[in-house]
């Protein structure tokens, strides 16, 4: 490894470590009393700081309903489709 493969794992070493202590008082926000205010807050200074978003667990569970209804739709399709391939 070159000397500057070297500079530039250290720097993102570093950034991971910020980014693990950002996260954690993500975590102590999102158990304090306004932590609403204070998990946005924090999630678009996270987000801004590292170009990704925090997914809070209620925009998770958003998520994974309307995915969960999406593959529901998808397998009423394919069984639809199964019954006309086995009419054939």
């Amino acid at each position: 490894m070159t000397g500057e493969e070297l500079i530039k794992l250290d720097v993102l070493s570093e950034k991971l470590n910020n980014a693990k202590h950002e996260l954690q008082a993500f975590r102590y926000a999102s158990q304090t009393k306004n932590r609403k205010v204070l998990t946005k807050e924090l999630a678009v200074l996270f987000a801004t700081k590292y170009g990704t978003w925090l997914i809070t667990n209620t925009e998770l569970a958003i998520q994974q309903s309307s995915r969960i209804l999406e593959l529901e739709l998808l397998i009423e399709e394919l069984k639809a489709e199964l019954e006309v391939w086995k009419g054939e």
